[in-house]
């Protein structure tokens, strides 16, 4: 068995002061960064975990959203960063009837230039490691747009998934599943018909969901019979009392930074 585990080291449980994800990941011999959060908070962690940016292999970013993009400001070495090209074009969040910038600091363009590596569908980066993209949804937030003071609501065809295979089962991450955490694992089981759901690490974006909706994914959850789920982020306090009222020991809400094992 590989020797695999996760620290998630910017979350809003965890790190009160930033709202935002970032998860360092390690798979063998492979350290992966999965989100950056929104300033150095990470690097701060890992610090405290015993580890330094030189240490990683490579960085996914999952959307491209300030909360999970713009920690790369401040990442000043040279590191291979997956993500969607997508994902470094302008976003905004209508607030009321204003628009707020919600997207890539645009220095972080002119440094990761030629670091990023642009992934659309599927792709392993690593042996047993992949992301996957194009994630099909029928249901978008109309208060995220692609253009200020225009309806061009975001479809989020930028939001990528990160995939573990291993031998006892897939560890999948997700930033925010703004495609549906549903729809993404769906996709998931799609690549991978015959392999059992272990871990499903994810923010949700469940904040603004009543119990009905809430109540439908997690029955959904059920049905894909989900191993162990982990809430993060935007999941909301509803919907993760609701996780853990139905998987009970099997729903881990994480509060610091430790080590957790996948």
């Amino acid at each position: 068995m590989i020797n695999s585990y996760f620290n998630v080291l910017v979350d809003d449980s965890i790190n009160i002061k930033e709202h935002g994800l970032s998860i360092y990941i390690k798979v063998g011999d492979y350290q992966l960064l999965f989100d950056t959060g929104q300033t150095d908070c990470y690097l701060v962690e890992l610090k405290k975990i015993g580890l330094d940016k030189s240490d990683l292999d490579a960085v996914i970013i999952s959307h491209g959203h300030y909360d999970h993009i713009n920690g790369l400001l401040y990442l000043d070495i040279e590191k291979p960063v997956y993500l969607h090209q997508d994902a470094i074009k302008p976003k905004y969040k209508k607030e009321g009837i204003k628009y707020r910038y919600n997207g890539v600091n645009e220095a972080i363009l002119k440094f990761h230039k030629d670091n990023f590596i642009f992934v659309d569908y599927f792709h392993e980066i690593f042996e047993n490691i992949y992301v996957l993209g194009r994630i099909e949804t029928k249901k978008y937030n109309p208060n995220f747009t692609l253009e200020k003071n225009k309806n061009i609501i975001d479809d989020f065809h930028d939001e990528i998934i990160l995939i573990i295979n291993q031998d006892d089962g897939l560890s999948i991450f997700m930033g925010c599943s703004h495609f549906g955490a549903t729809n993404g694992l769906l996709a998931v089981k799609r690549k991978f018909p015959d392999k059992h759901i272990k871990n499903v690490i994810a923010g949700m974006h469940l904040k603004e969901s009543d119990e009905k909706t809430i109540s439908k994914i997690i029955n959904d959850f059920h049905e894909l019979e989900i191993e162990y789920v982990y809430p993060l982020h935007c999941t909301g306090a509803l919907a993760t009392n609701l996780f853990k009222s139905s998987f009970k020991e099997r729903c881990i809400v994480i509060n610091s930074s430790n080590k957790i094992k996948l």
